[in-house]
């Protein structure tokens, strides 16, 4: 497989079988790679093997294979900001230090630029357990970026990775309560930076999330304000079937939660029914798992 067809297939199952998709990087042709796969194979390789395996050694000695094996690149502002993460995680801070001076040099536009690194740090800290240390970053970095004008790229790159955080730690098994707060404030600022950059797609996915994570902390009120809220997005923009459905199992909950069984099987009915006509099994897996975990079913 190259490197172009692993990059794109290796996001499916980097979570389940990260060491395979680290050997199979490791392993795989890595020289005269075009830019935008440097770019989305280095996105790649911190993600599964600094995160989820954990060896930011190892994530940095394969980032620069790829750099040595494609030095054009190695400059870039995007490249050179994977460098800076991969550098500070490994706790070679003077390495972060020319990998940041880098990425800020060649940049148009620096402030954005400086954002966008210092998130792609938080998202890292965050996905190595360093909740507290990531949350504080990103909660500094997203007021700044909430008084200041800053490319739309900037804006979209700070809602990715505040939507990814949010959901990160809605995984999680259990939360202290300022992780609650922060996991809040996170799906906050994706809804505020997606109405800024993003599509009304975005929007009302933003609005499920925050659903999800208002029912997490059992404020089922405000959990049934954004499904419902979600959905008026859908219904004055066009046809979402897929996210519907999702944000009619989010209702069914918070209903049930506000103690009013029949509109959550209203809820629930209406959502079975769009379901009905799916044709994707992983889809149709995932929908059932959710469903499984209402109470009331």
């Amino acid at each position: 497989m190259n490197i172009t067809d692993l990059i794109a297939n290796g996001w499916s199952y980097h979570e389940t079988e990260s060491e395979r998709l680290a050997e199979e990087l490791e392993n795989t042709s890595i020289a005269r790679m075009s830019v935008k796969d440097v770019a989305q194979c280095l996105q790649l390789s911190n993600h599964t093997i600094g995160e989820h395996l954990g060896d930011w050694s190892r994530a940095r000695k394969f980032l620069q294979s790829v750099l040595d094996a494609n030095p054009s690149s190695s400059k870039l502002s995007n490249v050179a900001c994977y460098r800076y993460v991969a550098d500070y995680m490994d706790a070679d801070h003077f390495a972060a230090i020319r990998a940041e001076m880098d990425a800020l040099s060649v940049s148009e536009h620096v402030l954005g630029t400086y954002l966008v690194l210092k998130s792609m740090l938080a998202t890292a800290l965050v996905g190595s357990g360093l909740w507290d240390k990531g949350f504080e970053i990103l909660n500094t970095l997203n007021k700044m970026a909430s008084t200041s004008e800053l490319p739309k790229s900037t804006i979209r790159s700070l809602a990715i990775t505040n939507n990814n955080v949010a959901n990160d730690c809605l995984a999680a098994d259990s939360l202290s309560p300022s992780e609650g707060r922060a996991l809040l404030h996170c799906a906050n600022a994706a809804l505020q930076f997606w109405k800024m950059c993003g599509t009304w797609v975005n929007e009302e996915r933003a609005l499920y999330l925050l659903s999800l994570v208002f029912a997490s902390t059992d404020a089922m009120d405000q959990s049934l304000t954004h499904a419902k809220a979600a959905l008026r997005v859908i219904q004055s923009n066009g046809d979402q079937p897929v996210d519907e459905a999702f944000i009619r199992l989010a209702a069914a909950k918070a209903y049930h939660g506000l103690a009013d069984p029949e509109s959550a099987f209203s809820e629930l009915e209406q959502s079975d029914k769009i379901a009905e006509g799916w044709c994707d099994d992983a889809l149709t897996e995932e929908y059932q798992s959710l469903r499984s975990k209402l109470a009331f079913v």
